[in-house]
């Protein structure tokens, strides 16, 4: 702990300054133009891409509004344009629609804060709001089984029923925080154009502060973990209680364990989401700025872990409360399997979407990723983990994404505080 105390002081140290070298700033132009201003003219909204554009293109969102790049924001202004020409294209597949939906509400709020109302594409608002509100109230909703005719009867089913069996049935995941923050999103949105604020993004907004006032436990190292043990039935996290890969494995769930750190990286974002939406001085802003803090006590005190090799890359434990089992693992007849080992979900680290903490210890932390830069085969390895076998866009392939440009730029724009 001591020696990563003085880890971290170091990169702080190296990391105060507010200016930065016009060598480093033309390198990350370069990275921009060499990856995003392409990919950004691509239909990312397809079912191949869509899922990846949004975890891709997040930190570059913020980044050109709050660098004030005219070029970046250009890149994003044309992209809505196009699909507004086309909506219909939009992938059907409800969670790939929400990540859409949440890359696009961001891009509206962002626009509207920095004077580019002018540039927002013609009906985009119209679209995502009704889309939304529509999802929340009218999109029939089933799962193994159960049917719930809407998204806020199956949120006061989830909430209404603690002791179930399997427990997942009751998890919130990102159906319910993507709508959450999609509708604060929203909010601010139509407060800026001066606008009424539909109904049901109220009615949104009043659950989500319903389900982070319930639903979070406190740690011992003074931060949270939401939900503990809602995950602990579900086929991903049966060998979590196993933190070293053994032929004779047997599954080993555990109690109360909190869900995992890679489709938790959302998390920071989504709240200031929800900050942004909340009125200083009340309950609701005091209740999203405290799970913020705490959220960056506990990544970097129960998540964040001493690199155990040179150079020293950043790692993370496998789940939020800082246990290190094995996530999504299958066994095989053979007696191998496959699945994600201990540390294999660092990698989720370099979309960049931690630094949404607005914490100068996770700012430091990216400008050291950054420094490791071209990254180690070790790295590379651990990071990829069990390789996907989806098709995907080229960008984002693993594991040419370490080599082509795109993970270092993600790690460079979020090693910039906001």
């Amino acid at each position: 702990l001591v020696l990563w105390g003085l880890f971290l002081c170091l990169f702080l140290a190296g990391c105060s300054s507010n200016s930065e070298p016009e060598t480093t700033v033309d390198e990350t132009k370069e990275l921009w133009a060499n990856t995003l201003s392409g990919y950004l003219q691509d239909p990312l909204w397809i079912e191949r891409d869509v899922y990846d554009a949004c975890h891709t293109l997040m930190v570059p969102l913020h980044a050109a509004f709050d660098q004030h790049q005219p070029s970046w924001q250009n890149d994003f202004h044309g992209h809505y344009q196009r699909f507004m020409e086309n909506p219909d294209q939009l992938s059907s597949g409800k969670l790939n629609r929400l990540h859409f939906w949440l890359l696009a509400a961001r891009y509206l709020t962002l626009s509207i804060e920095n004077d580019q109302a002018s540039k927002i594409p013609e009906g985009l608002y119209s679209y995502v709001s009704g889309s939304i509100i529509d999802f929340w109230q009218a999109t029939s909703l089933g799962w193994e089984g159960m049917q719930w005719d809407n998204m806020e009867d199956r949120l006061i089913w989830k909430l209404d029923n603690v002791d179930v069996e399997p427990s997942y049935y009751r998890s919130i995941g990102e159906q319910e925080t993507f709508t959450f923050a999609i509708a604060a999103d929203l909010q601010v949105y139509c407060s800026l154009a001066d606008s009424l604020c539909p109904q049901p993004i109220t009615d949104i907004l009043n659950w989500a502060e319903v389900v982070y006032s319930t639903e979070v436990e406190d740690t011992p190292c003074g931060g949270w973990i939401f939900q503990p043990g809602a995950w602990t039935d579900h086929p991903d996290y049966a060998y979590s209680g196993n933190d070293t890969v053994d032929v004779n494995m047997v599954p080993a769930p555990v109690e109360n364990i909190a869900s995992d750190s890679s489709h938790s990286l959302r998390d920071a974002r989504i709240l200031q989401s929800l900050l942004n939406a909340s009125e200083e001085g009340t309950e609701r802003h005091n209740l999203y700025r405290d799970l913020i803090d705490r959220l960056a006590v506990q990544f970097l005190e129960a998540i964040l872990v001493y690199p155990p090799r040179d150079p020293p890359v950043v790692l993370l434990n496998n789940f939020m409360d800082g246990r290190n089992g094995l996530y999504r693992w299958v066994p095989s007849t053979e007696g191998e399997g496959h699945g994600y080992g201990p540390w294999e979900l660092s990698g989720a680290f370099n979309l960049g979407w931690w630094s949404f903490l607005d914490n100068p210890e996770v700012t430091a932390l990216y400008q050291n990723q950054v420094d490791q830069f071209p990254l180690p085969d070790w790295a590379i390895d651990l990071f990829v983990g069990p390789n996907t076998s989806r098709d995907r866009h080229p960008l984002v392939l693993l594991p040419d994404t370490y080599t082509n440009g795109r993970s270092l730029l993600l790690v460079r724009l979020a090693a910039r505080s906001r």
